[in-house]
């Protein structure tokens, strides 16, 4: 991860977030889409010494976080799954999301134009 880590919501910068939850989050939105397992999240959050309420913890800071996120009328950023969670940003919210899409496109649009001319 480079750089700070800012939050977003309703159009206002929110935070900034203490070291465990941005922690959480971030590693959350490092696999955007794909199930987070609880131990990941631990393991982003404590490192190898995590405290034995750990998973207790994470619940804690999901509740939180979920809080502090939502925005009415939209889908949940964060969903509870069995052994995880998923972290489901909209599409293009991610600075990431947001690079991949601008390097993505241009490249598609390449390659029909190739293909094109090789009909």
């Amino acid at each position: 991860m480079l750089g700070p880590v800012e939050v977003w919501s309703r159009g206002q910068r929110l935070g900034p977030f203490p070291q465990k939850p941005t922690a959480l989050l971030t590693a959350g939105l490092v696999d955007a889409g794909k199930l987070v397992s609880v131990d990941r999240l631990v393991d982003a959050m404590w490192g190898d010494d995590p405290p034995a309420s750990a998973a207790k913890l994470v619940q804690a800071h999901i509740v939180r976080l979920r809080q502090v996120l939502h925005r009415p009328g939209a889908r949940e950023v964060i969903l509870t799954r069995p052994r995880g969670y998923l972290f489901q940003p909209e599409e293009g919210r991610l600075d990431l999301q947001a690079t991949l899409i601008g390097v993505g496109r241009p490249a598609r649009e390449a390659a029909r134009q190739i293909a094109d001319q090789m009909r």
